[in-house]
């Protein structure tokens, strides 16, 4: 019983977790891409390259910077409006993401 259990999970992490083995788009690091297709906001921006679009950095880790090299627009209460930035879910960004998150760890 314990090893059919095992096996579903295992069928289940596998369907939800989509890494590309081939290309990952940054240096041939597996972990540098995640898509999850059964989210229920996927995908959560519009995007014309679905395959391509990456939901590794979910919540944006760069949102606390006012200068994050994305696209956001501040709105004229302050809040930042990253409605329209694919930038961290850009397959090819996650290096990107990474030297800005070292850049401004201080």
């Amino acid at each position: 019983m314990r090893m059919k259990k095992r096996k579903a999970e295992k069928k289940q992490r596998k369907r939800l977790l989509l890494c590309d083995r081939e290309d990952s788009g940054s240096n041939g690091m597996n972990f540098s891409f995640f898509q999850n297709r059964e989210c229920e906001y996927f995908p959560c921006h519009q995007t014309l390259r679905e395959e391509d679009f990456n939901c590794l950095f979910c919540y944006c880790p760069l949102y606390s910077l006012p200068q994050c090299g994305g696209n956001a627009k501040f709105l004229q209460n302050g809040s930042k409006d990253c409605s329209a930035c694919l930038f961290p879910h850009e397959r090819q960004n996650y290096d990107a993401v990474i030297k800005k998150l070292a850049q401004n760890r201080d």
